[in-house]
Protein backbone atom coordinates (compact mmCIF):
# COMPACT_ATOMS: atom_id res chain seq x y z
CA UNK A 1 0.00 0.00 0.00
CA UNK A 2 2.94 2.42 0.80
CA UNK A 3 4.05 2.06 -2.62
CA UNK A 4 0.70 2.51 -4.44
CA UNK A 5 0.34 5.41 -2.08
CA UNK A 6 3.30 7.04 -3.37
CA UNK A 7 2.10 7.17 -7.18
CA UNK A 8 -1.52 7.80 -6.22
CA UNK A 9 -3.22 11.16 -5.29
CA UNK A 10 -5.23 9.77 -2.12
CA UNK A 11 -5.53 7.02 -0.53
CA UNK A 12 -8.54 5.66 -2.51
CA UNK A 13 -6.81 5.47 -5.60
CA UNK A 14 -4.09 3.63 -3.89
CA UNK A 15 -6.47 1.52 -2.52
CA UNK A 16 -7.64 1.17 -5.99
CA UNK A 17 -4.25 -0.81 -6.76
CA UNK A 18 -4.04 -3.07 -4.17
CA UNK A 19 -7.48 -4.48 -3.92
CA UNK A 20 -9.41 -6.54 -6.64
CA UNK A 21 -12.77 -6.23 -6.41
CA UNK A 22 -14.98 -7.44 -3.84
CA UNK A 23 -17.11 -11.06 -4.99
CA UNK A 24 -19.89 -10.38 -2.58
CA UNK A 25 -20.74 -6.94 -5.20
CA UNK A 26 -20.20 -8.52 -8.62
CA UNK A 27 -21.94 -5.41 -10.69
CA UNK A 28 -20.25 -2.11 -11.44
CA UNK A 29 -18.84 0.02 -13.96
CA UNK A 30 -15.88 -1.23 -16.20
CA UNK A 31 -13.43 1.16 -17.80
CA UNK A 32 -11.62 0.02 -20.84
CA UNK A 33 -8.64 2.41 -22.35
CA UNK A 34 -6.17 1.62 -25.04
CA UNK A 35 -3.45 3.66 -24.38
CA UNK A 36 -0.53 2.59 -27.62
CA UNK A 37 0.62 0.00 -29.15
CA UNK A 38 4.63 -0.36 -29.75
CA UNK A 39 6.65 -1.82 -32.36
CA UNK A 40 3.67 -2.78 -34.83
CA UNK A 41 4.21 -4.76 -38.37
CA UNK A 42 2.84 -6.79 -40.37
CA UNK A 43 4.09 -10.26 -41.36
CA UNK A 44 4.57 -10.06 -45.01
CA UNK A 45 4.97 -13.16 -46.68
CA UNK A 46 4.42 -15.15 -50.42
CA UNK A 47 4.44 -12.79 -53.17
CA UNK A 48 4.54 -9.60 -51.25
CA UNK A 49 7.51 -10.19 -49.65
CA UNK A 50 9.87 -11.32 -52.65
CA UNK A 51 12.14 -9.02 -53.32
CA UNK A 52 11.15 -7.16 -49.81
CA UNK A 53 13.75 -7.07 -46.51
CA UNK A 54 13.33 -9.53 -43.81
CA UNK A 55 11.88 -9.26 -40.87
CA UNK A 56 13.16 -9.44 -37.18
CA UNK A 57 13.26 -12.64 -35.68
CA UNK A 58 13.87 -14.47 -39.40
CA UNK A 59 17.29 -15.95 -40.39
CA UNK A 60 19.99 -14.05 -41.14
CA UNK A 61 18.01 -10.70 -39.35
CA UNK A 62 19.21 -8.49 -36.56
CA UNK A 63 17.09 -9.27 -33.44
CA UNK A 64 17.99 -6.03 -32.07
CA UNK A 65 16.98 -4.14 -34.97
CA UNK A 66 13.96 -1.37 -33.76
CA UNK A 67 10.90 -0.80 -36.27
CA UNK A 68 10.56 2.30 -37.65
CA UNK A 69 7.78 4.42 -37.03
CA UNK A 70 7.19 5.44 -40.46
CA UNK A 71 7.85 4.46 -43.37
CA UNK A 72 6.45 2.32 -46.71
CA UNK A 73 4.37 -0.96 -45.78
CA UNK A 74 3.21 0.03 -42.26
CA UNK A 75 -0.43 -0.40 -41.12
CA UNK A 76 -3.14 1.80 -40.62
CA UNK A 77 -4.06 0.64 -37.11
CA UNK A 78 -7.41 0.88 -35.37
CA UNK A 79 -8.92 -1.06 -32.49
CA UNK A 80 -12.06 -2.56 -31.26
CA UNK A 81 -13.42 -3.09 -28.40
CA UNK A 82 -15.84 -5.62 -27.58
CA UNK A 83 -17.39 -6.80 -24.31
CA UNK A 84 -18.79 -10.07 -23.73
CA UNK A 85 -19.49 -10.74 -27.37
CA UNK A 86 -21.05 -7.45 -28.03
CA UNK A 87 -19.15 -4.64 -29.79
CA UNK A 88 -19.00 -1.40 -27.86
CA UNK A 89 -16.06 1.02 -29.20
CA UNK A 90 -14.18 1.82 -31.81
CA UNK A 91 -11.04 4.00 -32.53
CA UNK A 92 -9.76 6.15 -35.23
CA UNK A 93 -7.75 5.38 -37.59
CA UNK A 94 -4.11 5.65 -36.94
CA UNK A 95 -2.49 5.99 -40.70
CA UNK A 96 1.34 4.32 -41.52
CA UNK A 97 2.72 4.05 -38.07
CA UNK A 98 4.34 1.22 -36.37
CA UNK A 99 3.64 3.48 -32.93
CA UNK A 100 -0.17 4.51 -33.06
CA UNK A 101 -0.85 6.31 -30.00
CA UNK A 102 -4.71 5.84 -29.44
CA UNK A 103 -5.73 6.64 -25.62
CA UNK A 104 -9.12 6.16 -26.38
CA UNK A 105 -11.75 3.74 -24.38
CA UNK A 106 -15.06 3.43 -22.78
CA UNK A 107 -16.74 2.44 -20.02
CA UNK A 108 -19.74 0.12 -19.40
CA UNK A 109 -22.21 -1.58 -16.93
CA UNK A 110 -20.72 -5.25 -16.09
CA UNK A 111 -23.46 -7.55 -14.72
CA UNK A 112 -20.90 -9.93 -13.10
CA UNK A 113 -17.38 -9.18 -13.64
CA UNK A 114 -16.27 -13.08 -12.96
CA UNK A 115 -17.74 -14.21 -15.59
CA UNK A 116 -17.50 -11.21 -18.14
CA UNK A 117 -14.79 -10.75 -20.80
CA UNK A 118 -13.15 -8.18 -22.86
CA UNK A 119 -11.72 -8.52 -26.54
CA UNK A 120 -9.35 -5.76 -28.06
CA UNK A 121 -8.79 -6.24 -31.37
CA UNK A 122 -6.24 -4.41 -33.72
CA UNK A 123 -7.23 -3.91 -37.35
CA UNK A 124 -5.17 -2.24 -40.24
CA UNK A 125 -7.53 -0.64 -42.75
CA UNK A 126 -6.65 -1.34 -46.11
CA UNK A 127 -7.23 0.54 -49.43
CA UNK A 128 -9.09 -1.35 -51.95
CA UNK A 129 -9.52 -4.47 -49.83
CA UNK A 130 -11.14 -5.79 -46.91
CA UNK A 131 -9.48 -5.01 -43.16
CA UNK A 132 -6.87 -7.08 -42.10
CA UNK A 133 -6.95 -8.60 -38.46
CA UNK A 134 -3.72 -7.45 -37.11
CA UNK A 135 -3.97 -9.48 -33.61
CA UNK A 136 -6.47 -9.98 -30.95
CA UNK A 137 -5.90 -9.82 -26.74
CA UNK A 138 -8.86 -11.71 -25.35
CA UNK A 139 -8.75 -10.35 -21.42
CA UNK A 140 -10.91 -12.71 -18.71
CA UNK A 141 -12.23 -10.15 -16.02
CA UNK A 142 -11.17 -12.73 -13.21
CA UNK A 143 -8.00 -13.33 -14.59
CA UNK A 144 -6.99 -9.83 -14.71
CA UNK A 145 -8.51 -8.37 -11.66
CA UNK A 146 -5.88 -10.64 -9.30
CA UNK A 147 -4.75 -8.15 -7.03
CA UNK A 148 -5.66 -4.79 -7.99
CA UNK A 149 -9.21 -3.28 -9.38
CA UNK A 150 -6.96 -1.15 -11.40
CA UNK A 151 -4.86 -2.83 -13.98
CA UNK A 152 -2.07 -1.49 -16.63
CA UNK A 153 -0.39 -3.57 -18.54
CA UNK A 154 1.59 -4.71 -22.50
CA UNK A 155 -0.14 -7.87 -23.61
CA UNK A 156 1.25 -9.36 -27.36
CA UNK A 157 -1.11 -9.34 -30.45
CA UNK A 158 -2.32 -12.82 -30.66
CA UNK A 159 -3.54 -14.68 -33.79
CA UNK A 160 -3.48 -12.16 -36.70
CA UNK A 161 -1.11 -10.98 -39.63
CA UNK A 162 0.41 -8.36 -37.46
CA UNK A 163 3.12 -8.43 -34.05
CA UNK A 164 3.51 -5.97 -31.25
CA UNK A 165 2.51 -4.78 -27.48
CA UNK A 166 -0.46 -3.24 -26.96
CA UNK A 167 -1.06 -1.12 -24.11
CA UNK A 168 -4.78 -1.35 -22.26
CA UNK A 169 -6.00 -0.17 -18.88
CA UNK A 170 -9.12 -1.63 -16.94
CA UNK A 171 -10.98 0.17 -14.06
CA UNK A 172 -13.90 -1.87 -12.30
CA UNK A 173 -15.79 0.43 -9.72
CA UNK A 174 -18.46 -1.58 -8.09
CA UNK A 175 -22.09 -0.49 -7.77
CA UNK A 176 -24.14 -0.65 -4.39
CA UNK A 177 -26.63 -3.15 -6.13
CA UNK A 178 -26.91 -7.20 -5.44
CA UNK A 179 -29.03 -8.68 -8.29
CA UNK A 180 -30.54 -11.95 -8.16
CA UNK A 181 -28.60 -15.04 -10.18
CA UNK A 182 -30.86 -14.82 -13.46
CA UNK A 183 -30.22 -11.18 -13.91
CA UNK A 184 -26.27 -11.61 -13.56
CA UNK A 185 -26.02 -13.48 -17.18
CA UNK A 186 -24.88 -12.33 -20.80
CA UNK A 187 -26.90 -10.36 -22.91
CA UNK A 188 -25.75 -12.72 -25.96
CA UNK A 189 -26.29 -16.80 -25.94
CA UNK A 190 -27.40 -19.83 -27.18
CA UNK A 191 -30.89 -21.60 -26.06
CA UNK A 192 -30.99 -24.69 -25.94
CA UNK A 193 -34.09 -27.03 -26.16
CA UNK A 194 -34.09 -30.83 -25.38
CA UNK A 195 -38.18 -31.64 -25.06
CA UNK A 196 -41.38 -29.97 -24.93
CA UNK A 197 -44.26 -31.23 -22.57
CA UNK A 198 -47.92 -30.07 -21.82
CA UNK A 199 -50.51 -31.07 -19.01
CA UNK A 200 -53.48 -29.36 -20.42
CA UNK A 201 -56.86 -30.09 -21.24
CA UNK A 202 -57.11 -29.78 -24.58
CA UNK A 203 -57.17 -33.19 -26.28
CA UNK A 204 -56.05 -32.22 -29.85
CA UNK A 205 -52.95 -30.76 -28.57
CA UNK A 206 -51.16 -33.64 -29.25
CA UNK A 207 -51.76 -32.87 -33.42
CA UNK A 208 -50.38 -29.66 -33.22
CA UNK A 209 -46.64 -28.78 -34.66
CA UNK A 210 -44.65 -26.86 -31.87
CA UNK A 211 -42.76 -24.05 -33.46
CA UNK A 212 -40.00 -22.03 -31.28
CA UNK A 213 -39.14 -18.61 -31.70
CA UNK A 214 -37.58 -15.62 -29.83
CA UNK A 215 -39.70 -12.07 -30.15
CA UNK A 216 -35.96 -10.56 -30.95
CA UNK A 217 -34.69 -12.62 -33.34
CA UNK A 218 -36.28 -13.96 -37.22
CA UNK A 219 -34.84 -17.63 -36.75
CA UNK A 220 -37.64 -20.34 -35.76
CA UNK A 221 -37.20 -23.41 -35.19
CA UNK A 222 -40.51 -26.30 -35.89
CA UNK A 223 -41.04 -29.75 -33.84
CA UNK A 224 -43.01 -31.81 -35.57
CA UNK A 225 -45.94 -33.62 -34.47
CA UNK A 226 -44.91 -37.03 -35.41
CA UNK A 227 -42.84 -36.70 -32.86
CA UNK A 228 -45.48 -36.30 -29.78
CA UNK A 229 -46.51 -39.12 -27.76
CA UNK A 230 -48.69 -39.15 -24.70
CA UNK A 231 -47.11 -39.88 -21.03
CA UNK A 232 -49.92 -40.27 -19.24
CA UNK A 233 -51.90 -37.12 -18.17
CA UNK A 234 -48.85 -35.10 -20.38
CA UNK A 235 -48.11 -34.84 -24.40
CA UNK A 236 -44.31 -34.93 -24.77
CA UNK A 237 -42.53 -33.38 -28.02
CA UNK A 238 -38.90 -35.07 -28.38
CA UNK A 239 -36.81 -34.28 -31.43
CA UNK A 240 -34.26 -36.40 -32.54
CA UNK A 241 -31.61 -33.78 -31.83
CA UNK A 242 -31.15 -30.70 -29.86
CA UNK A 243 -33.03 -27.87 -30.86
CA UNK A 244 -30.82 -24.75 -30.83
CA UNK A 245 -31.97 -20.76 -30.93
CA UNK A 246 -29.16 -18.07 -31.37
CA UNK A 247 -30.53 -15.32 -28.74
CA UNK A 248 -28.85 -11.51 -28.46
CA UNK A 249 -31.07 -8.68 -26.54
CA UNK A 250 -31.53 -11.45 -24.30
CA UNK A 251 -32.79 -9.35 -21.32
CA UNK A 252 -35.66 -7.74 -23.97
CA UNK A 253 -36.64 -10.81 -25.60
CA UNK A 254 -39.23 -13.78 -24.59
CA UNK A 255 -39.14 -17.29 -25.75
CA UNK A 256 -42.80 -17.75 -27.82
CA UNK A 257 -43.62 -21.73 -27.99
CA UNK A 258 -46.28 -22.19 -30.29
CA UNK A 259 -48.86 -25.00 -30.79
CA UNK A 260 -50.63 -24.88 -34.53
CA UNK A 261 -52.76 -27.85 -36.20
CA UNK A 262 -51.03 -29.26 -38.73
CA UNK A 263 -53.27 -32.15 -39.00
CA UNK A 264 -54.62 -31.39 -42.68
CA UNK A 265 -53.69 -29.78 -45.85
CA UNK A 266 -53.43 -26.49 -44.36
CA UNK A 267 -52.57 -24.93 -41.14
CA UNK A 268 -55.32 -23.86 -38.83
CA UNK A 269 -53.68 -21.45 -36.80
CA UNK A 270 -52.44 -20.83 -32.81
CA UNK A 271 -54.08 -23.09 -30.99
CA UNK A 272 -52.38 -21.96 -27.82
CA UNK A 273 -49.60 -19.76 -26.82
CA UNK A 274 -46.70 -20.40 -24.26
CA UNK A 275 -44.56 -17.02 -23.16
CA UNK A 276 -40.98 -17.91 -21.28
CA UNK A 277 -39.45 -14.41 -20.36
CA UNK A 278 -35.29 -15.18 -20.86
CA UNK A 279 -34.45 -12.93 -17.82
CA UNK A 280 -36.00 -15.29 -15.47
CA UNK A 281 -33.71 -18.13 -16.48
CA UNK A 282 -30.00 -18.73 -15.14
CA UNK A 283 -27.04 -19.13 -17.48
CA UNK A 284 -25.67 -22.50 -18.15
CA UNK A 285 -28.34 -24.23 -15.57
CA UNK A 286 -29.74 -27.29 -17.13
CA UNK A 287 -33.16 -28.38 -16.24
CA UNK A 288 -36.78 -28.41 -16.56
CA UNK A 289 -38.51 -25.09 -16.37
CA UNK A 290 -42.57 -24.46 -15.97
CA UNK A 291 -44.16 -21.81 -17.76
CA UNK A 292 -48.30 -21.20 -18.31
CA UNK A 293 -49.58 -22.39 -21.67
CA UNK A 294 -52.68 -19.86 -22.65
CA UNK A 295 -55.31 -19.02 -25.59
CA UNK A 296 -56.57 -15.92 -26.76
CA UNK A 297 -60.43 -15.65 -26.95
CA UNK A 298 -60.18 -13.27 -29.89
CA UNK A 299 -57.20 -15.26 -31.57
CA UNK A 300 -55.14 -12.01 -30.48
CA UNK A 301 -51.74 -13.35 -29.20
CA UNK A 302 -49.80 -9.74 -29.52
CA UNK A 303 -50.31 -8.87 -26.08
CA UNK A 304 -48.81 -11.60 -24.27
CA UNK A 305 -46.27 -11.42 -27.31
CA UNK A 306 -45.17 -7.68 -26.03
CA UNK A 307 -46.16 -7.52 -22.15
CA UNK A 308 -44.18 -9.53 -19.60
CA UNK A 309 -45.79 -12.60 -18.41
CA UNK A 310 -44.78 -13.98 -15.35
CA UNK A 311 -43.71 -17.65 -14.92
CA UNK A 312 -46.68 -18.81 -12.55
CA UNK A 313 -49.31 -16.97 -14.78
CA UNK A 314 -50.60 -14.25 -12.65
CA UNK A 315 -51.52 -11.84 -14.36
CA UNK A 316 -52.68 -9.56 -11.34
CA UNK A 317 -50.08 -6.53 -12.70
CA UNK A 318 -52.04 -6.23 -16.02
CA UNK A 319 -55.28 -4.14 -16.57
CA UNK A 320 -58.41 -5.13 -18.60
CA UNK A 321 -56.69 -6.80 -21.46
CA UNK A 322 -56.04 -9.83 -19.32
CA UNK A 323 -59.75 -10.78 -19.65
CA UNK A 324 -58.84 -11.76 -22.91
CA UNK A 325 -57.04 -14.40 -22.38
CA UNK A 326 -57.41 -17.85 -20.42
CA UNK A 327 -54.89 -20.24 -18.73
CA UNK A 328 -55.42 -23.61 -20.09
CA UNK A 329 -52.52 -25.73 -18.86
CA UNK A 330 -48.73 -25.62 -18.32
CA UNK A 331 -45.48 -26.16 -20.74
CA UNK A 332 -42.34 -27.92 -19.80
CA UNK A 333 -39.30 -27.15 -21.23
CA UNK A 334 -36.09 -28.95 -20.60
CA UNK A 335 -33.48 -26.21 -21.64
CA UNK A 336 -30.36 -24.29 -20.74
CA UNK A 337 -28.84 -21.40 -21.56
CA UNK A 338 -25.39 -21.21 -23.25
CA UNK A 339 -23.52 -17.41 -23.18
CA UNK A 340 -21.36 -16.45 -25.68
CA UNK A 341 -21.75 -16.16 -29.51
CA UNK A 342 -21.86 -19.30 -31.46
CA UNK A 343 -22.04 -21.30 -34.75
CA UNK A 344 -25.83 -20.19 -34.47
CA UNK A 345 -24.99 -16.60 -34.42
CA UNK A 346 -24.21 -16.47 -38.01
CA UNK A 347 -27.28 -15.82 -39.68
CA UNK A 348 -27.86 -13.07 -36.88
CA UNK A 349 -24.75 -10.88 -37.32
CA UNK A 350 -25.71 -7.51 -38.98
CA UNK A 351 -24.75 -6.14 -42.02
CA UNK A 352 -23.27 -8.11 -44.76
CA UNK A 353 -20.60 -8.99 -46.93
CA UNK A 354 -17.35 -7.57 -45.17
CA UNK A 355 -18.54 -6.70 -41.90
CA UNK A 356 -20.17 -9.47 -41.34
CA UNK A 357 -17.00 -11.63 -42.33
CA UNK A 358 -14.95 -9.49 -40.01
CA UNK A 359 -17.38 -10.29 -37.06
CA UNK A 360 -17.45 -14.46 -38.07
CA UNK A 361 -13.55 -13.94 -38.61
CA UNK A 362 -13.24 -13.04 -35.28
CA UNK A 363 -15.11 -15.65 -33.74
CA UNK A 364 -13.08 -18.23 -35.60
CA UNK A 365 -9.83 -16.63 -34.42
CA UNK A 366 -10.89 -16.84 -30.23
CA UNK A 367 -12.18 -20.14 -31.11
CA UNK A 368 -9.07 -21.86 -32.69
CA UNK A 369 -6.60 -19.97 -30.07
CA UNK A 370 -8.69 -21.72 -27.14
CA UNK A 371 -9.83 -18.62 -25.73
CA UNK A 372 -13.67 -19.28 -26.01
CA UNK A 373 -13.14 -22.74 -23.90
CA UNK A 374 -14.55 -20.98 -20.11
CA UNK A 375 -16.79 -18.58 -21.93
CA UNK A 376 -19.67 -17.33 -19.23
CA UNK A 377 -18.09 -19.46 -16.36
CA UNK A 378 -18.35 -18.35 -13.03
CA UNK A 379 -15.17 -17.70 -11.86
CA UNK A 380 -12.46 -15.68 -9.99
CA UNK A 381 -9.14 -15.92 -9.18
CA UNK A 382 -8.73 -15.33 -5.43
CA UNK A 383 -6.07 -16.10 -3.13
CA UNK A 384 -6.41 -19.56 -0.78
CA UNK A 385 -6.64 -17.38 2.76
CA UNK A 386 -8.29 -14.54 1.25
CA UNK A 387 -12.15 -13.78 2.88
CA UNK A 388 -14.35 -11.21 1.31
CA UNK A 389 -15.29 -8.30 4.33
CA UNK A 390 -17.62 -5.63 4.70
CA UNK A 391 -17.29 -1.94 6.45
CA UNK A 392 -19.13 -1.82 9.32
CA UNK A 393 -21.12 0.95 7.65
CA UNK A 394 -22.09 -1.56 4.84
CA UNK A 395 -23.47 -4.16 7.33
CA UNK A 396 -25.53 -0.86 8.97
CA UNK A 397 -26.99 0.05 5.31
CA UNK A 398 -27.49 -3.70 4.34
CA UNK A 399 -29.40 -4.34 7.33
CA UNK A 400 -31.55 -1.12 6.99
CA UNK A 401 -32.28 -1.39 3.80
CA UNK A 402 -33.19 -5.31 2.53
CA UNK A 403 -35.92 -6.94 4.03
CA UNK A 404 -35.31 -11.46 3.32
CA UNK A 405 -37.82 -12.56 1.64
CA UNK A 406 -40.05 -9.79 0.02
CA UNK A 407 -39.81 -9.26 -3.61
CA UNK A 408 -41.64 -8.28 -6.00
CA UNK A 409 -42.47 -11.37 -8.17
CA UNK A 410 -42.83 -9.66 -11.75
CA UNK A 411 -39.38 -7.94 -11.14
CA UNK A 412 -37.02 -9.56 -9.04
CA UNK A 413 -39.12 -13.04 -8.16
CA UNK A 414 -35.00 -14.96 -9.20
CA UNK A 415 -34.79 -17.24 -11.10
CA UNK A 416 -37.01 -20.06 -12.35
CA UNK A 417 -34.04 -23.18 -13.36
CA UNK A 418 -31.48 -23.21 -10.25
CA UNK A 419 -30.95 -26.88 -10.08
CA UNK A 420 -27.45 -26.09 -11.61
CA UNK A 421 -25.48 -23.30 -13.15
CA UNK A 422 -24.55 -20.27 -12.30
CA UNK A 423 -27.25 -19.91 -9.43
CA UNK A 424 -24.94 -17.96 -6.55
CA UNK A 425 -26.83 -14.93 -5.83
CA UNK A 426 -25.27 -11.80 -5.06
CA UNK A 427 -27.16 -11.44 -1.97
CA UNK A 428 -25.86 -14.24 -0.25
CA UNK A 429 -22.58 -14.92 1.50
CA UNK A 430 -21.74 -12.35 3.42
CA UNK A 431 -20.79 -14.53 6.75
CA UNK A 432 -16.79 -14.28 6.00
CA UNK A 433 -14.29 -11.88 6.83
CA UNK A 434 -11.12 -10.89 6.74
CA UNK A 435 -8.46 -8.92 4.64
CA UNK A 436 -7.24 -8.34 1.11
CA UNK A 437 -3.68 -10.28 0.16
CA UNK A 438 -1.82 -9.08 -2.28
CA UNK A 439 -0.30 -12.69 -4.38
CA UNK A 440 1.08 -13.66 -7.77
CA UNK A 441 -1.49 -15.19 -10.47
CA UNK A 442 0.47 -18.65 -9.94
CA UNK A 443 -0.22 -18.82 -6.34
CA UNK A 444 -3.95 -18.15 -6.70
CA UNK A 445 -7.41 -20.86 -6.60
CA UNK A 446 -10.00 -21.43 -9.38
CA UNK A 447 -13.35 -21.19 -7.94
CA UNK A 448 -15.86 -22.23 -10.53
CA UNK A 449 -19.77 -22.91 -10.36
CA UNK A 450 -19.28 -25.23 -13.53
CA UNK A 451 -17.96 -27.55 -15.21
CA UNK A 452 -16.34 -26.51 -18.31
CA UNK A 453 -18.76 -27.73 -21.34
CA UNK A 454 -18.02 -28.34 -25.24
CA UNK A 455 -18.19 -25.44 -27.15
CA UNK A 456 -21.42 -24.92 -28.84
CA UNK A 457 -21.10 -26.53 -33.06
CA UNK A 458 -18.31 -28.90 -32.00
CA UNK A 459 -18.24 -33.02 -31.75
CA UNK A 460 -19.69 -34.55 -29.19
CA UNK A 461 -16.83 -37.35 -29.28
CA UNK A 462 -14.36 -38.91 -30.92
CA UNK A 463 -15.63 -42.61 -30.92
CA UNK A 464 -19.08 -41.59 -32.48
CA UNK A 465 -17.16 -39.31 -35.34
CA UNK A 466 -14.48 -42.60 -36.28
CA UNK A 467 -17.89 -44.79 -36.40
CA UNK A 468 -19.46 -42.48 -38.48
CA UNK A 469 -16.48 -42.56 -40.74
CA UNK A 470 -16.55 -46.66 -40.77
CA UNK A 471 -20.29 -46.49 -41.36
CA UNK A 472 -20.58 -43.79 -44.36
CA UNK A 473 -18.05 -46.18 -46.25
CA UNK A 474 -16.32 -44.21 -49.46
CA UNK A 475 -18.58 -42.12 -49.63
CA UNK A 476 -18.29 -40.27 -46.60
CA UNK A 477 -14.71 -40.61 -46.98
CA UNK A 478 -14.69 -38.17 -49.50
CA UNK A 479 -17.24 -35.39 -48.07
CA UNK A 480 -15.31 -35.69 -45.50
CA UNK A 481 -12.06 -35.33 -46.45
CA UNK A 482 -13.62 -32.56 -48.94
CA UNK A 483 -14.90 -30.38 -45.65
CA UNK A 484 -11.38 -30.80 -44.19
CA UNK A 485 -10.02 -29.21 -47.31
CA UNK A 486 -12.74 -26.62 -47.80
CA UNK A 487 -11.79 -25.80 -43.44
CA UNK A 488 -8.08 -25.88 -44.44
CA UNK A 489 -8.31 -23.48 -47.31
CA UNK A 490 -10.63 -20.81 -44.92
CA UNK A 491 -7.78 -20.90 -42.58
CA UNK A 492 -5.21 -19.81 -45.11
CA UNK A 493 -7.17 -17.08 -46.61
CA UNK A 494 -7.89 -15.73 -43.23
CA UNK A 495 -3.99 -15.40 -43.06
CA UNK A 496 -3.66 -14.21 -46.43
CA UNK A 497 -2.05 -17.64 -47.27
CA UNK A 498 -2.97 -19.56 -51.01
CA UNK A 499 -4.48 -17.20 -53.22
CA UNK A 500 -5.14 -15.00 -50.78
CA UNK A 501 -1.50 -13.81 -50.74
CA UNK A 502 -1.60 -11.76 -54.05
CA UNK A 503 -3.66 -8.41 -53.70
CA UNK A 504 -6.08 -9.02 -56.59
CA UNK A 505 -7.41 -11.22 -54.72
CA UNK A 506 -8.37 -10.10 -51.97
CA UNK A 507 -9.67 -6.86 -54.18
CA UNK A 508 -11.74 -9.24 -55.92
CA UNK A 509 -13.23 -10.60 -52.38
CA UNK A 510 -13.81 -6.68 -51.25
CA UNK A 511 -15.54 -6.32 -54.51
CA UNK A 512 -17.59 -8.98 -53.65
CA UNK A 513 -18.40 -8.24 -50.14
CA UNK A 514 -19.03 -4.82 -51.29
CA UNK A 515 -21.63 -5.75 -54.05
CA UNK A 516 -23.53 -7.81 -50.71
CA UNK A 517 -23.47 -4.78 -48.98
CA UNK A 518 -25.21 -2.58 -51.25
CA UNK A 519 -28.06 -5.29 -51.85
CA UNK A 520 -28.08 -5.81 -48.06
CA UNK A 521 -29.18 -2.27 -47.80
CA UNK A 522 -31.66 -2.21 -50.53
CA UNK A 523 -33.64 -5.06 -48.72
CA UNK A 524 -33.35 -3.13 -45.51
CA UNK A 525 -34.95 -0.22 -46.99
CA UNK A 526 -38.22 -2.62 -47.44
CA UNK A 527 -38.11 -4.11 -44.45
CA UNK A 528 -40.41 -3.04 -41.34
CA UNK A 529 -37.32 -2.76 -38.74
CA UNK A 530 -36.24 -0.72 -35.70
CA UNK A 531 -33.14 1.36 -36.35
CA UNK A 532 -30.07 0.45 -34.44
CA UNK A 533 -27.55 2.54 -32.81
CA UNK A 534 -23.91 2.55 -34.45
CA UNK A 535 -20.78 1.74 -32.34
CA UNK A 536 -19.45 4.16 -30.18
CA UNK A 537 -16.49 5.82 -31.60
CA UNK A 538 -14.09 8.87 -30.76
CA UNK A 539 -15.79 12.46 -31.20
Amino acid sequence: FKEARAVALNDLEAAVLVTPPDPEWPSGILSVQVHEIRDLSVKTMGKERKGGKGREGEKGQDEGEETAEEGEGLPSSYCTIALNDELVYETRVKPITSSPMFNAGTERFVRDWRKAHVTVTVKDSRLRENDAVLGTVFLKLSEAFVNASEVTRSYSLEKGLGTGRIRISLLFRPVDAKLPPNLLGFDTGTLEIRDVSVRSGLGDLSKCEVRLKTTTAEAEEKVSRKTAEKRGDQIVWSPDGLTKLPVRQRYASALLISFRDKSGFKSSGRKALGVLWLRDIVDRAEGPVEISLWRAKDGDYSRLKLNYVPPDGDLAYWDSDKEKVERIGSVSLDLVFWPGISEKHHEMLGGAGAKKRAAWDEYHRQKDAGFRDAIGELSAQIPEDHHASESHETQARDGEQQAPGQTDKTMTGGPVNTQEGDDEDARQDEEAHGTNTIVSADDVEVESQADAEPEEGDDTSIGEGSQGDTDGGKKRGVVGKLKEWRQHEKELHRDHRGIMQAKPARTAEWLKDNIEEGAHAVKDRFKMKAREPDVETEV
